[in-house]
């Protein structure tokens, strides 16, 4: 009987031990299900990568993100020296009393980050035939190689919102570390310089695009 009954204890265990591991794999594979459906209902903030993996400078990979209400005071705040003070902007609470600049819903901003840092921001404008692009870094980022990053970047961004369409800029002449920068990430110079006055003050700036 003793040995009868230790079989029938074994056989059990043995059962329990099968059904707990069906169970466990069910309930597995149910949580996999919840978290998908999740993901499905309540999809977290799009956030994109710069330039694909096979980007051929082997810089730091950027990410964005649609420009918040916090980062637009931050970016407002933005001081440059020099010749670049004449690319420092209004305050964001400026801009917002007069619908301009990040107040214009007409406007697509986006921020990019190195990590943790905000390091510059895009605009995208959408026109009749074309996009008009605008460019901005943190000062202390200047130079290092980010504004080119983020200006092969806006070409994808566009090309998804605005499929088709060129890229164009207008820059001043004299800023050569822009031109070169735009140059690089494949926008050439169109037609002569042309003079016009912006709200930053007259100038002569080139026109530039990028069709591909």
């Amino acid at each position: 009987m003793a040995g009868a009954k230790a079989h029938h204890l074994t056989v059990q265990r043995h059962r329990h031990g099968k059904y707990l591991g069906v169970i466990r794999a069910a309930l597995g594979h149910w949580l996999i299900v919840q978290h998908l459906i999740g993901l499905a209902l309540h999809p977290p903030p799009y956030t994109g990568k710069a330039v694909a993996d096979n980007d051929p400078t082997g810089e730091p990979m950027l990410t964005y993100h649609k420009t918040t209400e916090e980062e637009k005071y931050r970016i407002t705040a933005w001081q440059y020296d020099g010749a670049y003070a004449i690319y420092n902007s209004d305050a964001y609470e400026a801009q917002k009393a007069r619908g301009v600049g990040f107040a214009n819903p007409k406007n697509n901003f986006y921020s990019f980050y190195d990590g943790a840092a905000l390091v510059g921001f895009i605009n995208l404008y959408e026109e009749e035939t074309e996009v008009f692009f605008g460019i901005g870094a943190d000062p202390a980022c200047c130079g290092r190689g980010y504004g080119q990053q983020m200006t092969r970047m806006a070409w994808d961004i566009a090309q998804s919102l605005f499929p088709g369409k060129p890229l164009y800029l207008e820059v001043r002449t004299w800023n050569t570390r822009a031109v070169r920068c735009y140059e690089k990430a494949g926008f050439r110079i169109v037609g002569e310089p042309i003079r016009q006055t912006t709200p930053a003050g007259d100038g002569v700036f080139y026109h530039m695009i990028r069709e591909k």
